[in-house]
């Protein structure tokens, strides 16, 4: 069954707004920091008119954009909503925050559309996979020594077969440092375990190749945004000199911007699932990894982002940035389950996950709870 083809009306949305979720240690990369609150300040449960509801996180560009386009007692196919909003949205941009958040209501209809079917999510898209592959993600620039070996240890724990670390700490001003984190890392690893390196943009193309010369000893299996993301012609020479493979495409929001990156000969996709402009769109660019030869992977929000990444292939693999991930789970009573180097999808239909509703409540987290369309007596 296409459930693109099904039609829907929506009902009312419930917008919770919520207090910024404190991570347990403050998190920096190369260009930025400190990072100590979580991310999510809103979640929304859509509802269909047969009260099946779809839940999801977003932003007040949902409430002020999107509702207004789809509470308006219509019915549509799913298609033709997702059609309705991108393009009354366009003037918005098609590769900024508006974009984003129409992908995350593609996200609460195929919530809907699995519920509706009893199916998981992943399963309406067609993969019958159980697990996908995660690797471990942290290192940031801040930690060194002990501290820095002791995460490592704890993304071994979890069986994760791959780790990924910042690096280009300050702007990429402390490069010996640096070497000797990549250093730590590969020793506390051991030589089994993929090394990725990630220096979010810091570098131009002759700092780039003089880092990844110096620790390319190490075996590193990528080597991450190291210069600015939209410098084609930058990223077409570090393929062609540099001795790892480089990977790119975590900031870009649609399908479009990864063609200009597969004919500069980047080798590995990083379309963030959570945060792209739609479930069709990211798809495009799984066609297109796959079309190049390219690795995928894909980081952000990990209960969105795995049921992407289970349709993605054997190979593909979706990043867990524990420092900034884990405090969201933990207010999760419905999860996948991390264990083996892998997230196990819960039993149950729809999105894989659950925010534990009445626990933000009683800690405090819950600021307000807003209607929109007809209320629910």
């Amino acid at each position: 069954m296409d459930y693109k083809k099904s039609e829907i009306k929506f009902d009312r949305a419930v917008v919770y707004s919520l207090r910024p979720i404190p991570q347990k240690a403050p998190f920096y990369d190369a260009t930025g920091g400190p990072f100590v609150d979580t991310k999510i300040d809103h979640l929304m449960e859509l509802y269909d008119s047969d009260g099946v509801v779809g839940k999801i996180p977003c932003s007040s560009i949902m409430t002020d954009r999107i509702l207004p386009l789809v509470l308006t007692g219509e019915k549509k196919t799913f298609e033709e909503w997702m059609h309705l909003v991108y393009w009354k949205l366009r003037n918005n941009g098609l590769a900024g925050e508006t974009t984003k958040e129409i992908g995350r209501f593609e996200f609460a209809m195929l919530d809907i559309a699995a519920k509706r079917e009893e199916i998981p999510a992943h399963k309406l898209l067609g993969s019958d996979r159980e697990w996908v592959d995660v690797y471990g993600s942290g290192g940031s620039t801040h930690l060194e020594g002990r501290e820095l070996a002791e995460e490592m240890e704890r993304f071994l724990s979890f069986g994760h077969k791959t780790v990924k670390m910042k690096v280009a700490t300050d702007f990429g001003t402390r490069l010996d440092r640096d070497v000797e984190r990549v250093k730590l890392v590969r020793k506390t690893i051991g030589p089994d375990v993929s090394l990725a390196l990630d220096a979010n943009q810091a570098f131009n193309v002759e700092q780039a190749l003089e880092f990844i010369k110096r620790v390319e000893e190490y075996d590193i299996a990528w080597y991450e945004e190291p210069i600015h993301s939209y410098d084609f012609r930058g990223y077409r020479e570090l393929a062609a000199r540099c001795s790892v493979p480089v990977s790119l495409g975590e900031t870009f929001l649609n399908h479009y911007l990864f063609q200009p990156m597969a004919e500069a000969g980047v080798k590995h996709f990083q379309p963030t699932a959570s945060n792209f402009g739609g479930i069709e769109d990211w798809l495009e660019v799984n066609k297109l990894a796959k079309e190049c030869g390219a690795m995928i992977s894909t980081g952000g929000l990990p209960m969105l982002s795995t049921i992407m990444i289970a349709n993605a292939g054997e190979n593909a693999i979706v990043e867990f940035l524990e420092p900034c991930n884990q405090p969201l789970v933990d207010y999760m009573d419905i999860r996948p389950e991390r264990r083996d180097g892998r997230f196990y999808f819960p039993d149950c239909a729809g999105l894989p996950y659950r925010f534990d509703m009445e626990r933000l409540e009683k800690e405090g987290f819950l600021v307000s709870k807003e209607y929109y369309g007809r209320k629910k007596n």
